[in-house]
């Protein structure tokens, strides 16, 4: 299997009605893009854990230190107070 190239994203998060910046893995599936949040794995095979489907309109190019692009609509996170659930966009 090929090892598919690691990007990094910079995006806005927000939780409880709050915003702030945040940097994550990026990886493609095609052309569906999904930041990556946590990986399993080890040995040098890594396997995406928890991963947020993006939205690939919304993404572009970025030359900055921290990120190779950019996601221009913030990703909503559950109210962590409340048990959780999955991040949703």
């Amino acid at each position: 299997m090929e090892k598919q190239p690691v990007y990094r994203v910079l995006y806005i998060v927000k939780i409880q009605d709050e915003s702030h910046p945040a940097v994550a893995d990026l990886i493609f599936d095609g052309e569906k893009p999904f930041a990556v949040l946590a990986w399993t794995g080890g040995d040098g095979e890594r396997h995406p854990l928890v991963s947020v489907p993006l939205n690939a309109a919304e993404l572009s190019k970025f030359d900055g230190k921290e990120a190779d692009f950019v996601y221009s609509h913030s990703v909503e996170y559950p109210d962590a107070r409340s048990g959780g659930g999955e991040p949703r966009e």
